[in-house]
């Protein structure tokens, strides 16, 4: 069994496997390398900044320290060091089992694009320079956040509180060590924890040398993810998903597990109603997303909305993007545009990079508060250091749009307090 802080020849394979395909690209790279401009100490400062997070780890950081070498933008213009970035960027998006999709083809994307300046034999060089960098990182990332990770997320999560327990689960399985992943994953998805609901069915599904494959329980759990929607109408391809999940199973078993999971919900949802009643705002909130989406009673904004405000002011930071939206499109309440901005904001200040992007937004069009450009491109680009499926992808192509309406200075400026903020979250 591999232990929680990775085995290294195991992490190795997988990262070279993960860049095998980086070798065919590299034997057709052509065209010589250069360097350019020197750089004043201003930008030299910031450019520092972006090298140190690249270093360790930041793929926002390594895939924007890869673009300013190829333009030469605050450091000499380098293509081998442009395609070194991107490369690694590419390495470790594709070794990680929770990277978002975006993440990897902007990676991938951005490495085809600044490597067709190098030669054969400097791209077969990148590619193994790259490699052992990734696998660096890698495995310090493993026995830098294991050990804080473990004793961060441990007594919570014996305590039996869900998200700590999907949090372990999800750390068991990057190390490889899916035994514990598993258990984690269950004790979560028990308590009806969707994110673990979901894993623990992929797991079951996928099968592997730990995890014997069970269509059964891989059909129970996704169903469970979703209340008994064989369809899943949030999303149509978990939905093709569970269909092919289903297909292995047999009719009269799928018809005893959608039976139980509907008694199971049907107790869960008088439950709900109590518990929000009696104030519990994880409760409010999953009311208010009942009323929001019409699952189980007809869709109604303003209940949806009384219930997500009751939750946000207890604090519950879910809630705080959903009470923005209120107000930002008038569901269930009047629109208000500072309203809505100051409820993204509390959102976006707790990490939510699809409020940071939307935020984003809003300044830069200054429909419903003044516009301010500087704003935006610090919003966008926390957003960007996230990589969240097609919203970041769209942030992070506005942020290059208002990056042209802004001074270098100002940009710079923003990129070190964004950086800053990164490092103290």
């Amino acid at each position: 069994m591999i232990n929680a802080w990775g085995d290294e020849p195991m992490v190795a394979k997988r990262l070279y496997n993960s860049l095998f395909v980086t070798i065919i690209v590299s034997a057709l790279l052509t065209g010589p390398g250069s360097l350019s401009h020197i750089v004043n100490a201003e930008e030299q400062g910031s450019s520092q900044e972006i090298q140190s997070l690249a270093e360790k780890g930041d793929p926002s950081a390594q895939l924007r320290l890869a673009e300013m070498y190829e333009q030469g933008d605050g450091v000499p213009k380098d293509h081998y060091r442009a395609c070194l970035w991107a490369q690694t960027a590419a390495a470790l998006s594709a070794s990680l089992i929770t990277g978002e999709e975006s993440d990897r083809k902007r990676a991938h994307d951005l490495r085809e694009a600044v490597c067709s300046q190098l030669t054969e034999e400097q791209g077969l060089q990148v590619f193994l320079e790259a490699s052992q960098q990734a696998e660096r990182i890698f495995l310090a990332d493993l026995r830098k956040e294991y050990p804080e990770g473990l004793q961060r997320y441990q007594a919570a999560a014996e305590a039996g509180d869900a998200e700590a327990q999907f949090q372990l689960g999800k750390m068991y399985s990057e190390g490889y060590d899916f035994d514990k992943a598993l258990a984690w994953y269950r004790k979560a998805a028990e308590q009806d924890h969707r994110k673990a609901q979901y894993m623990l069915g992929y797991m079951y599904y996928e099968g592997n040398q730990e995890v014997p494959q069970d269509y059964e329980q891989a059909y129970y759990w996704l169903l469970r993810k979703t209340d008994g929607d064989e369809g899943d109408k949030e999303s149509p391809q978990r939905g093709e998903f569970i269909a092919r999940v289903a297909a292995h199973v047999n009719p009269e078993k799928r018809a005893a597990i959608r039976q139980e999971i509907a008694q199971h919900v049907e107790l869960a949802d008088a439950e709900r109603r109590t518990r929000a009643a009696q104030g519990d705002s994880r409760a409010q909130y999953e009311l208010g997303y009942m009323y929001y989406r019409g699952l189980r009673v007809s869709k109604d904004q303003a209940q949806a909305y009384q219930w997500f405000r009751k939750a946000a002011d207890q604090g519950f930071v879910w809630a705080f993007n959903n009470v923005g939206g209120a107000y930002y499109f008038g569901h269930g309440v009047e629109k208000n545009g500072a309203e809505a901005v100051r409820w993204y904001r509390k959102a976006a200040e707790h990490g939510d990079a699809h409020t940071q992007s939307f935020l984003g937004k809003i300044y830069s069009d200054g429909f419903v508060v003044p516009k301010d450009l500087y704003q935006a491109y610090f919003w966008l680009t926390l957003a960007a250091s996230r990589g969240q499926s097609n919203e970041w992808k769209r942030g992070s192509d506005l942020r290059d749009v208002v990056a042209k309406q802004l001074t270098s200075e100002q940009i710079a400026q923003a990129e070190k307090e964004a950086a800053a903020w990164r490092q103290s979250e």
